[in-house]
Parts: structure tokens; C-alpha cells; sequence
């Protein structure tokens, strides 16, 4: 896009889904507020949403309430797209990019957005739990005939609730699969 002009400027301000490093979507919702503050052109941008929602997590035995975004990774703004807005957030740290296309990203309806965040309010939009983790991290069993073991998560099902686990017992690595509330991050 650096070389290439953004042609059509879209009239209006519409809704876009900008890609954040996993993980960091405060941090690049932070970032992009305050370079729209230094560059002059707040004007152009009107709201950063984060869709987040509670979500009940057991660590270590002890029920937690803690903030979750809704979609790792991503943030929805609403601006004008012309070529210094699109050079503004790709150029923010922890951004990667817009989701649809290097010329022209995807806008998403107002009404998706409307209703994303009737449901997120409502508490209709449910996350599904055991999603934190993620294919390379280190668990621990907590309960069933491996408690105690500790291994690196291969594959996740979360639509079955379950996660296989590499273990290495008698120096071979033995995959095993186990259910989420099984086991927790090392």
C-alpha cells in the first residue's frame, strides 16, 4: 500500500476491522489514540471499540472474573478512510493491518457492529470457555489419573472441550488428550 494510492476515498465514516498483535489489543487501541491525538487528525476517527465480556476462569482452583476480548487480535474502528487515516493505523505499533485487502479494506455494516454490541450487553454472546489457550503452551494436570504432569498443548477442540497434550513419559513424547477443565497453563 505504500507504494499504491487508496484511489476512492470512502465518504463517511464506517466501520473497519484492524488486526492487533494477540494479546495486545489495549495496548494498540492506546497506541492508536494517542497517534491520532500527535497527528491533528482526530476529526477523521470517532470510536475504538475493543468487544470484550467477562468470562469466569478457574486458575490454581479459585474462580476468576476477568475482561476477554470477544475476537483475539482485532479492534473495530470507525473513521474516514482516505490515504493519511490508512497510513496513521497501519503505522501504529502492535497494528498489523486491516482485515479485506491491502488496496481497500473490508468496511463492516453498522448493524453487525449494533448488534455485536446489543448482544455482548445482553449477555447473549457467548464466549466459549477454555479459549486462553493456545497450541505451544505449557499446562499442568490439575485432576484425573495425570494430575500433576506437566506438558505442551498440540491441537485444542474447543467445540468438544478438550485439548491433546504432548507429555514425555519414559523419555517418549506421549500425546494425550485431556478436557479443558483438566488442566491449566504452566
Amino acid at each position: 500500500m505504500a507504494e499504491e494510492k487508496i484511489e476512492a476515498l470512502i465518504e463517511g465514516k464506517k466501520w473497519y476491522l484492524v488486526h492487533t498483535l494477540s494479546g495486545y489489543e489495549t495496548v494498540a487501541k492506546s497506541c492508536l489514540e494517542d497517534r491520532i491525538k500527535a497527528s491533528g487528525l482526530a476529526q477523521y476517527f470517532e470510536q475504538i471499540l475493543i468487544p470484550s465480556q467477562e468470562v469466569t476462569e478457574s486458575k490454581r482452583g479459585k474462580a476468576k472474573t476477568v475482561r476477554r476480548p470477544v475476537f483475539s487480535g482485532y479492534i473495530l474502528v470507525r473513521m474516514d478512510l482516505n490515504e493519511k487515516t490508512w497510513h496513521l493505523v497501519r503505522g501504529t505499533p502492535r497494528v498489523t493491518g486491516f482485515v479485506g485487502g491491502n488496496k481497500t479494506p473490508a468496511i463492516i455494516p453498522d448493524h453487525e457492529v449494533e448488534d455485536l454490541s446489543r448482544q455482548i450487553q445482553d449477555g447473549t454472546l457467548k464466549m466459549k470457555p477454555g479459549t486462553t489457550l493456545e497450541k505451544g503452551d505449557h499446562i499442568r494436570v490439575t485432576s484425573g489419573p495425570f494430575v500433576g504432569f506437566s506438558g505442551v498443548v498440540d491441537e485444542l477442540n474447543v467445540d468438544r472441550k478438550t485439548v491433546k497434550v504432548i507429555f514425555s513419559i519414559f523419555g517418549r513424547p506421549t500425546p494425550v488428550e485431556l478436557d479443558m477443565d483438566q488442566v491449566e497453563r504452566d
